[in-house]
């Protein structure tokens, strides 16, 4: 079950442990929603294995991706500050009505 998915230490004793080699939170928390949950359509699967097809020929490019783009980020949790900002514009609307 889901234990075999996410489970044990959050070392290497799950699927996830073994596969999340993850440089940023956000990236760590997509790998867990896509093993929890699967596509299922067709399209998307092939879109997805395009993308991760062209990361593996360009090997190049998928380093400096890693390094240079998504390693500024690394330590920043992208999604919390957005969730944050949004609910800063929500509550600065409510004062203003």
């Amino acid at each position: 079950g889901a234990a075999l998915i996410t489970g044990g230490n959050g070392g290497n004793n799950s699927l996830f442990g073994v596969l999340n080699h993850c440089k940023t939170k956000m990236g760590s928390r997509a790998l867990e929603v896509w093993l929890r949950q699967p596509l299922v359509d067709l399209n998307q699967i092939l879109r997805r294995q395009n993308a991760v097809a062209k990361l593996v020929e360009n090997g190049i490019g998928r380093d400096r991706l890693r390094d240079e783009g998504l390693g500024t980020l690394r330590g920043l949790d992208i999604d919390r500050l957005g969730y944050r900002l949004i609910a800063t514009g929500r509550a600065a609307k409510e004062e203003e009505e």
